[in-house]
């Protein structure tokens, strides 16, 4: 028997219900039997008999896949780690500031591992946790943090006001 499962290893996130695990037969001998369990063998303990399942905890699954040759051919038992991921929480600082027209400020996003900022028109870059905002006008600017793994996220706004330059007469 081979199989393929997807995903592998299976990932969510904090705040989502769990993850669908896929198992596809490549070869064997159809019909098939289809064991989910904690442990490699349990038997007795079996979460699910479909080629699918939901795994709403982290931790280690074993799927066992029987053809119609078992017990004379071995059942295949493969091994699917699930993890799940802490949703990042992003902040900018300053999260409101006002600046002379003309003038910048920097923008610092923490509490993830990679960073999208927008819009861009304004800004010296697009990416990494610091930009410098140069505005023509009041703008809220948005920053999306993802976790290394990419799957998780979090969004955060940040305004930056901006004002004419005061002029002094003499």
């Amino acid at each position: 028997i081979n199989a393929e499962i997807k995903p592998n290893p299976s990932e969510f996130c904090e705040g989502d219900s769990g993850v669908l695990i896929t198992a596809n037969i490549n070869s064997g001998a159809p019909p098939y039997t289809f064991l989910w369990t904690n442990t490699p063998g349990d038997t007795n303990n079996v979460l699910s008999h479909d080629s699918t399942f939901f795994a709403s905890i982290p931790g280690t699954y074993y799927l066992e896949i029987r053809d119609s040759l078992y017990p004379g051919c071995p059942a295949q038992v493969i091994p699917i780690d699930v993890i799940k991921h802490p949703k990042p929480v992003v902040n900018i600082t300053p999260s409101d500031t006002s600046i002379c027209l003309g003038n910048s400020v920097i923008l610092t996003a923490s509490g993830a591992d990679n960073y999208e900022w927008s819009p861009s028109n304004s800004l010296n870059n697009t990416t990494g946790n610091q930009v410098i905002s140069l505005p023509a006008n009041s703008t809220t600017y948005t920053v999306i943090g993802t976790n290394n793994a990419g799957d998780c996220k979090d969004t955060s706004y940040a305004i930056v006001n901006t004002f004419p330059v005061p002029h002094v007469s003499y």
